[in-house]
């Protein structure tokens, strides 16, 4: 675990706020004196190792490693002192995420974010990039494309390099700020329009269409990497079909709706088991008395679990859960996805439209279970669905293990960036 500022000396502290700043000011000095093929990474919103983005920039450095390239980070100046190494700067002020707000507050928001966004690419002296640099900014958001149109203005010829803006599923503003949210993104990319260096792309066909509709008529779809198993699990042989649902027990992954299937899974208690692994166990210890008189559930909690135990825990089930809220995940991806089928193992996924299920039927082989409705009616019948066609699905979730694996490896990405750079 790496030390916070609370539980730094003095002496420590000192020495990382000294460091960080001497990184900050030098940045723009060191970043462009390396003449291999580079990719900068500007994350805003990189303070600390939970959530996607520690994991995102430690797979893209490390990919960029194996490929050739020279990978760096830009990192929010409040990173934790720990994570600052050669590859990593503190440079921005200010990060993405934040409630939106009433449409006012959303406006002084925009103003303020453009503001210190243009100000920081200034600081980090990003108008001396090489030709040879293709700059990454993820999880950018309206007033990032439009600091970054200001920017390739005022840089003209002297920054002759790509950006690229990975758009997130940025709509989750209550009403009445949908509309001002709208028409900041509208703003953005009538300015982009045309821009010969700015390129835009998503993750998945759902979100790009929600983007399209917005006036953003070029964005290409790349998958983000993640770390996948090489090795093949062994399904342990019982006579039970073996369900999983592993996570953190946030009211959008659909625990709740598990548990209130179970009375309707007692009729299969002879047939099934059904595993829930939860991380946050102040928040699951709500979860054990409901499975009191339930032999089929299993519950283990505990703070988180290594990538070893995730993996083996998704390999060597029969069929993952993931019956989702749809609506929260209209747009939005979840990786789970990709490593239940990057490990050979099916999944049961929420009613579409969403994400989950949208990348489940563009894959070429359907691994999956759809849900007919989101309720415990709904998984009920899709688990049933499941033990009459698990053979059928297990073959071709094993199948499409390595068309994934190839697909979302770092360096698969890292080469598609390559080639658009070129």
């Amino acid at each position: 675990m790496f030390a916070t500022i609370d539980t730094m000396s003095l002496y420590q502290r000192l020495f990382y706020f000294y460091y960080s700043l001497l990184r900050r000011f030098t940045a723009g000095r060191a970043l462009f004196s390396k003449p291999w093929p580079r990719l900068l990474v500007l994350d805003f919103s990189y303070e600390g190792v939970s959530g996607h983005h520690h994991a995102l920039n430690k797979l893209l450095t490390s990919a960029g490693k194996e490929a050739g390239w020279h990978v760096h980070v830009l990192a929010n100046r409040g990173i934790a002192p720990p994570l600052i190494d050669s590859h990593t700067d503190p440079i921005f002020t200010r990060g993405t995420y934040g409630a939106v707000g009433k449409p006012k507050q959303a406006r002084k928001k925009l103003r303020r974010t453009v503001r210190s966004f243009f100000k920081d690419m200034l600081e980090a002296r990003l108008d001396r990039i090489p030709a040879n640099t293709a700059i990454l900014i993820h999880t950018a958001s309206a007033p990032h494309i439009l600091a970054t149109v200001g920017f390739l203005r005022l840089a003209k010829r002297q920054c002759p390099t790509n950006i690229y803006l990975m758009l997130p599923p940025d709509f989750d503003a209550a009403p009445p700020a949908q509309a001002e949210q709208r028409r900041q993104y509208e703003h953005a990319f009538r300015l982009a329009a045309g821009h010969p260096h700015i390129r835009f792309f998503c993750e998945n066909r759902l979100l790009k269409a929600a983007y399209e509709g917005l006036g953003c008529k070029h964005i290409a779809l790349l998958d983000l990497p993640c770390r996948l198993p090489d090795t093949a699990f062994e399904r342990p042989q019982t006579d039970r079909t073996s369900f999983l649902f592993i996570g953190d027990p946030r009211p959008e992954k659909g625990l709740q709706l598990i548990l209130d299937t179970l009375p309707l899974l007692e009729p299969l208690a002879g047939r099934i088991t059904i595993k829930l692994l939860l991380t946050h166990p102040e928040k699951s210890s709500a979860v054990a008395p409901l499975l009191e008189g339930r032999s089929f559930v299993e519950l283990v909690a505990k703070p988180f679990f290594s990538e070893a135990e995730y993996f083996q825990a998704l390999g060597q089930t029969d069929c993952v859960l993931l019956p989702y809220d749809p609506q929260a995940y209209l747009l939005k991806n979840s990786n789970i996805v990709s490593e239940a089928f990057g490990c050979g193992t099916p999944v049961i996924v929420p009613p579409g439209p969403n994400s989950l299920s949208d990348y489940c039927t563009a894959t070429s082989a359907s691994a999956h279970v759809e849900m007919k409705t989101h309720s415990p009616e709904g998984l009920a019948e899709a688990v049933g669905v499941f033990l009459t066609q698990a053979p059928d699905l297990q073959s071709k979730a094993s199948l499409l293990r390595r068309q994934v694996i190839e697909s979302r490896a770092p360096r698969h990405f890292i080469e598609r960036i390559a080639h658009l750079t070129a």
